[in-house]
């Protein structure tokens, strides 16, 4: 998703957010949404929260009202304490009546909306459960929009054969993570690999066999590189990952480590053999321009060397 639609989607949740506590009079609200790549929630939203307990606020699926919530996946409304959930070793409720509404992408509990405090001091009634559940529903609808905006956004800067980035988003992170080097004075490393004498191998054994190289030679990358670095798809049988905050020589190192798993991989019907060049900020170059050269001219010389192996400028 791009900034621009980020954005929107993050003040429709503000206002949605702003709405539930209007429409039902609360004085305290959170917004708990389950965290990425976790099964915790965490507060995305809060009104009448201190912001360090904002901060500390981490829940699990089954703990507390939050918890309890979530893992049901139905609503929860205390008119009084006397008749809450309350579970051994819980404690007390700050509030005498409350409302908890799960927030669900289908049949995925995705987080929790609880409002508390009424300001007329009134408890809260079936009235209100309905507003919160209806909104709550609205929730997930944004929530929905942001994933289908960002799945997209991966897909359009995806290569569909090796699900590498492509060139598209090579580029785009290449010069906000030189414009970022050069600001903080980080390293950063760029390494161009081309598959040796690729056109005779598709030649002799068909593109379908071409294409399981490929994907093969992106597996290699991937397996070699951390999470953070960006394995692309530069274009034809041509490579390119941009190394985070690495130096020359973690450069090399990971590029010999790719040469290494390709070198040693059992192809189906002929050894498949890379060639690779690095450049570095600053080392090597100043700008995006000159590394793209540097990495290229060092790749050039690889092959002129007699392929299967690794060049610096």
């Amino acid at each position: 998703m791009d900034s621009q639609s980020q954005r929107r989607a993050e003040d429709l949740l503000d206002s949605i957010f702003k709405v539930a506590i209007g429409l039902v009079r609360g004085e305290r609200a959170s917004l708990l949404l389950r965290e990425d790549n976790s099964t915790d929630f965490v507060i995305a939203r809060a009104v009448g929260l201190a912001d360090d307990v904002m901060r500390r606020v981490r829940v699990k699926t089954g703990e507390g009202v939050v918890g309890l919530v979530a893992q049901s996946k139905r609503p929860l409304l205390v008119r009084h304490v006397s008749s809450a959930p309350i579970q051994s070793g819980e404690g007390t409720y700050r509030s005498d009546s409350f409302v908890s509404v799960p927030i669900l992408v289908g049949d995925d509990s995705r987080g929790v909306l609880s409002v508390t405090d009424r300001h007329d001091g009134k408890p809260f009634d079936d009235a209100d459960l309905e507003t919160l559940e209806l909104l709550a529903g609205h929730i997930g609808q944004v929530l929905v929009m942001q994933e289908q905006g960002e799945a997209l956004q991966r897909l359009a800067e995806t290569d569909p054969l090796t699900w590498l980035f492509n060139r598209r988003h090579f580029d785009r992170r290449l010069e906000a993570e030189t414009n970022r080097a050069l600001r903080a004075e980080h390293l950063l490393a760029l390494l161009i690999l081309d598959v040796d004498r690729f056109k005779l191998y598709n030649d002799r054994y068909g593109h379908a066999v071409g294409d399981e190289v490929l994907k093969a030679v992106a597996a290699a990358v991937k397996q070699a590189v951390r999470m953070y670095d960006v394995p692309t798809r530069y274009g034809g049988d041509e490579f390119a990952i941009i190394l985070v905050n690495t130096a020359q020589a973690g450069g090399l190192t990971y590029a010999e480590r790719i040469r290494n798993i390709i070198e040693q991989h059992r192809f189906p019907h002929a050894p498949v053999t890379v060639s690779l060049g690095v450049a570095s900020l600053p080392a090597d170059a100043t700008t995006i321009d000159d590394l793209i050269v540097a990495a290229d001219r060092a790749l050039y010389d690889a092959k002129r060397l007699g392929r299967n192996r690794v060049a610096v400028p």
